[in-house]
């Protein structure tokens, strides 16, 4: 969700349930996700509340062992691995509120998943950013 204030928080939930290893090991996958973390953390310094990692498939914790000791602990406090049966069993609902929530993710929302006013805002910003060159600020010179 967009947070247009300095002192928001961001909560963002990645499901990666039909991720498989060799998608993550793609080059243009793996640059795309780069893009977005570099988008994230210039636009969004020190936002994130909380990441979840929803619909975790069984690779996802031997990548996790891989990268995590590049991790500062603050940013290893902020990460959330849930299962299927913990997201069934209501447990983004710590994080969200149900109203925020589609049904599939325990919630009562009638806005499908991607597509709220903030979803779509931030990803038109992506999108752009991208095309752009990277993810740089607008008036930020390379080099």
């Amino acid at each position: 969700v967009a947070a247009p204030r300095d002192d928001d928080k961001i909560t963002m939930i990645m499901d990666i349930a039909d991720i498989t290893w060799d998608q993550v090991r793609d080059v243009s996958n793996f640059n795309t996700i780069k893009d977005r973390i570099k988008i994230g953390c210039e636009h969004y310094p020190n936002r994130a509340a909380v990441l979840i990692m929803a619909n975790i498939p069984p690779w996802a914790s031997a990548a996790y062992q891989l990268v995590s000791p590049l991790l500062s602990p603050a940013t290893k406090e902020k990460i959330v691995f849930m299962t299927p049966e913990m997201i069934a069993g209501g447990a983004l609902t710590k994080y969200i509120a149900p109203a925020n929530l589609p049904p599939e993710y325990g919630g009562t929302s009638k806005v499908a998943l991607g597509q709220s006013a903030e979803d779509r805002k931030q990803r038109r910003m992506v999108q752009a950013l991208t095309k752009r060159g990277g993810g740089k600020r607008a008036g930020k010179r390379k080099g």
